[in-house]
């Protein structure tokens, strides 16, 4: 992924961290950064970046600024010329940061910091930007100083040998923050299941009964409700929540029913195992029933023996070391959001992640009493709407092709801007497919992208979320694409199957889908060719609704 960095000062430094892990453009030469990102002809624009952050020191942005007025008119003027840059390059994401305004000046005590209303006013319209244009995002910068502490961020020794701010360490934060922005859609990890017993609470609950365990808002307690409290704000943005702990069921419940400093409640975990079984079998029966692999999985427990055995049993799980400090507990659920969970925004499907994964246990248990599956899936009323592609779907596009790894064909990663330009293009058509059924709606799960020239088409890519897997879905996806393509005067499709270590599941789907094989090479991709004049009729198990051309 190509990413710019630019700014009003030396950031060369953090310039070569972030190439460490995405291919970087920072402008040569002092003071050039709003020129770069206002020149439609400029070195940045020809790098043609995916996302450009733009990293402010206030102390050269404001240095000639001596009253609030002045302070307001350059910042307004910034502002003005930055909006701009938004409007013209719609399909470049761009974070800008707020400002750190260090109060380096002396000055009776009870006079107004100018810095401080400089910071205040640059987050105003920072914040009317980023509400009034989707691409504008505020990258938090002055977050990141607080995290060590403007001492260890800035660096007196380097700035006056070299015309560098940031030290090591602050340097270093950055990038790692970059980092974490752009590899947020490749890296998330789906599910959070966490202990009990000195984890959500302090104490043991089969000794001290519910009375006894930590847990309030006032005092000790207060460690375990904080804790829970951020669990919660990471179960919000779209990660699933559950329970691996040695305890005893009914004890448990009663905490949930009766503990009026539970803050987690019972319905925010998709999935609990509470009993005495060891929990690595646990962790790998909670896998099979979200369908999820091992390492979408990060496993929080006190006991340092259990995290060992985890680790030699279950290697792929992420296991966090768990903090002998608990008054920092709080601070271990932020860093376990950033080191694992991180998104910089959250879609619908995020938000709706746990009760979709609920619907989807209760889909698992009516299968246990239903006569067969073809019964089964017949009696989910399951409705399929297809569509092409709009704008307002490019995000969800790019973060399925990101993420999906099991049901995925060819496995192509794309960016938001990839989508754009294909939806631009008269050589791709891009579908979209939203599934429900009588236990819910499973939002938008799966895209077919076309590459069509004047002689044939291509299927570029065909992926589906594993929340639908295994009910023939993708059958009837593939049906109506081939017929769609047949009536615009396709008679033949060219598809490809490209094996990963994790799409194992769809490597005979064309084969048993009736394609013919084409070509196999050496390290196993296969090419498929289907006569459209020749697709048989499948099993109807759902309703398809298409909506192609609205």
């Amino acid at each position: 992924m190509k990413v710019a960095v630019v700014s009003n000062t030396n950031i060369q430094m953090i310039s070569n961290m972030v190439s460490n892990f995405s291919e970087v453009y920072t402008p040569v030469g002092y003071g050039v950064w709003l020129q770069e990102l206002l020149e439609e002809s400029s070195n940045l624009y020809q790098f043609s970046p995916q996302v450009v952050f733009i990293l402010l020191d206030a102390s050269e942005l404001l240095q000639t600024r001596n009253t609030i007025e002045e302070i307001q008119e350059e910042l307004n003027f910034f502002s003005n010329y930055l909006a701009t840059v938004w409007t013209n390059h719609p399909d470049i994401d761009f974070y800008i940061s707020d400002i750190d305004y260090p109060e380096k000046k002396i000055r009776p005590y009870h006079v107004a910091s100018l810095e401080y209303e400089a910071e205040t006013i640059w987050v105003s319209l920072l914040a009317k930007m980023a509400k009034t244009y989707k691409n504008c995002n505020i990258f938090k910068y002055r977050k990141l100083v607080k995290e060590i502490g403007e001492n260890k961020f800035y660096s007196s020794k380097l700035w006056y040998l070299g015309g560098i701010k940031y030290s090591n360490a602050g340097a270093a934060l950055i990038a790692r923050r970059i980092e974490c922005i752009m590899q947020a859609g490749t890296r998330r990890k789906k599910c959070l299941l966490l202990d009990l017993d000195n984890t959500l609470w302090g104490g043991v609950l089969g000794e001290c009964g519910i009375e006894g365990i930590e847990l309030s808002n006032v005092k000790e307690g207060a460690r375990f409700y904080d804790f829970q409290r951020r669990l919660k704000e990471i179960k919000e943005t779209g990660v699933v929540l559950g329970i691996v702990s040695k305890n005893n069921a009914d004890d448990v419940q009663e905490v949930f029913n009766n503990h009026q400093y539970m803050l987690l409640k019972e319905q925010d975990f998709v999935i609990k195992k509470i009993n005495w079984i060891d929990k690595a079998d646990n962790i790998r029966q909670v896998a099979q029933e979200l369908n999820i692999g091992l390492d979408s999985i990060v496993f929080v427990d006190d006991n340092p023996v259990e995290r060992e055995a985890i680790k030699q049993l279950a290697p792929e799980v992420e296991v966090p070391d768990f903090p002998t400090d608990t008054t920092t507990l709080e601070n271990f659920a932020i860093d376990l959001w950033h080191r694992y969970f991180f998104v910089s925004k959250v879609m619908a499907e995020d938000i709706q992640k746990t009760r979709m994964y609920q619907a989807n246990a209760q889909r698992s248990e009516a299968f246990k009493y239903a006569n067969n599956a073809e019964s089964f899936l017949r009696s989910l009323n399951t409705v399929i709407k297809i569509s092409q592609a709009r704008q307002q779907d490019v995000e969800r596009i790019a973060q399925l092709t990101q993420k999906t790894n099991q049901f995925n064909v060819t496995t192509k990663r794309y960016s938001s801007e990839d989508i754009r330009l294909m939806l631009y293009s008269s050589q791709y058509r891009v579908f979209v497919a939203a599934v429900e059924d009588k236990f819910g709606d499973n939002g938008m799960v799966a895209v077919i992208i076309l590459h069509i020239d004047l002689h044939k088409v291509t299927m570029d890519s065909f992926l589906m979320s594993c929340r639908v897997m295994g009910r023939q879905i993708e059958d009837q996806l593939l049906e109506y694409i081939e017929k769609e393509m047949h009536q615009i005067g396709y008679s033949e499709m060219i598809t490809n199957y490209f094996p990963t270590a994790k799409n194992m599941p769809v490597k005979e789907l064309f084969e048993r889908l009736g394609y013919d094989i084409v070509n196999i090479d050496e390290i196993g991709n296969k090419t498929y060719s289907v006569n459209l004049l020749e697709v048989p009729e499948r099993v109807q198990y759902a309703q398809v609704v298409g909506m192609v051309g609205e």
